[in-house]
């Protein structure tokens, strides 16, 4: 890579580097930027870091807006 020009980094390593993070924020019980995306069964489905998530009705405290900040309960990979 040349002075100036843009790295692009494989898809894989880009989704492993956000899945560390968020694995980060999980175990700091910290807030993390998500987009509901679709009511689903049970819940809603919530887009966070390019991985798609699901948001129990049960876990909603508020009327959520299209984005907002969500806490992590739990990570299960696929």
């Amino acid at each position: 890579v040349g002075d100036g020009e843009p790295l692009i980094l494989p898809r894989k390593f880009r989704q492993n580097r956000a899945w560390m993070e968020l694995k980060k924020i999980w175990r700091r019980n910290k807030k993390v930027k998500g987009f509901l995306l679709d009511k689903v069964k049970g819940g809603y489905s919530v887009a966070i870091a390019g991985f798609i998530t699901f948001l129990p009705f049960r876990s909603l405290k508020k009327k959520r807006r299209g984005n907002d900040r969500f806490t992590i309960d739990s990570l299960h990979p696929k």
